[in-house]
């Protein structure tokens, strides 16, 4: 499997590309890929609930069962505060993983 591209999400905070690793992804050496994302936004503009912040294109050889693997390192506030929060996926073909 690899990364070969990543979009913005689904709401305007999160509609530009997340920062990631460009050069990796480019260079098609990204198998795996740190994505980071936030918003100076006045917090009752953010959305609340499940959103899209990003969606991650890969190239999947023939054959191959791809091994997902997702980890949130941080959420918070824009004063530090933690949020509760999940990370997850859904494919195209609308496959949902935590």
């Amino acid at each position: 499997m690899q990364v070969v591209g990543i979009e913005g999400g689904e709401t305007t905070p999160f509609a530009d590309p997340p920062y990631y690793d460009r050069d990796a992804v480019d260079g098609g050496a990204a198998d795996r890929i740190i994505v980071a994302n936030f918003s100076l936004l006045d917090p009752a503009e953010l959305p609340v609930g499940r959103t899209r912040v990003a969606s991650v294109h890969v190239r999947i050889g023939a054959g191959i069962a791809p091994d997902y693997r997702l980890t949130l390192i941080a959420a918070g506030t824009e004063d530090g505060r933690p949020i509760d929060a999940e990370i997850s996926f859904v494919t195209r073909n609308g496959r949902r993983q935590q």
